[in-house]
């Protein structure tokens, strides 16, 4: 996991003018396109005293968001190790190629993971890391939907306790960036909105680092890297 880390901050500081980039003009979008949403469809149900559905609801599109948001990320990364450039006009089409089949794939497991996390909890946050790497399958295979599925559990399977410490520091990062962001903004405003985008900003921010972890292992794992020496690149 050390070595890891090594690669994807080398790569993380190689790229992140470009991660900025997709950051304000993808990732923030997709931030707030789910914030409006989940007030939407969630606020009826809390008016009408079913805060549970509302929690599902949010449950499911902030899965589904993650998931979406990570395909850029995952797709710079795979660029970086393969020739060590990136073209961020590729990224963009490629996003769009991934993001459609990636949403399908994740309509279905965000549905069970949050039936997961309504019902017991512990369920939701196992299926979640056992299909957490179902967008860098995607993206790295580009496999059928049914395949894709079988490939991301056999990752999630077999790199169990590594997935779920990555997440663990994810959220963590997460939560604590928020902390800051929304203690050291408040000194200076105490508009919602600019406290709200300040917040996503940085937790986009930190989503790289996720991503290239993930799509790192899922690398070491099935064997690309080998394969793309052996194509010489």
């Amino acid at each position: 996991m050390f070595d890891i880390g090594i690669i994807v901050k080398d790569a993380y500081k190689s790229s992140f003018i470009k991660i900025l980039t997709l950051v304000l003009v993808l990732i923030l979008p997709i931030q707030l396109l789910y914030t409006l949403f989940t007030v939407f469809l969630s606020t009826p149900f809390n008016l009408f005293g079913l805060p549970i559905i509302g929690s599902a609801i949010r449950s499911f599109l902030m899965i589904i968001a993650f998931f979406l948001a990570q395909i850029p990320f995952i797709l710079i990364y795979r660029q970086y190790r393969r020739n060590g450039e990136i073209k961020i006009s590729s990224v963009f089409l490629q996003f769009f190629k991934y993001a459609f089949p990636i949403y399908m794939l994740m309509l279905l497991i965000s549905f069970f993971v949050t039936l997961g996390f309504i019902f017991l909890i512990i369920p939701g946050i196992v299926m979640l890391i056992l299909f957490i790497g179902l967008p860098q399958v995607k993206v790295m295979e580009d496999t059928p939907f049914i395949q894709t599925i079988r490939n991301a559990f056999d990752f999630g399977r077999k790199n169990f306790g590594f997935l779920i410490v990555v997440t663990l520091c994810f959220v963590f990062l997460d939560i604590m960036g928020s902390m800051i962001t929304f203690f050291f903004l408040s000194l200076f405003t105490n508009w919602y909105f600019l406290l709200n985008i300040g917040i996503m900003l940085v937790n986009a921010l930190t989503m790289p680092l996720f991503a290239f972890m993930v799509t790192e292992k899922y690398i070491e794992w099935s064997g690309e890297e080998q394969y793309w020496f052996n194509q010489g690149k």
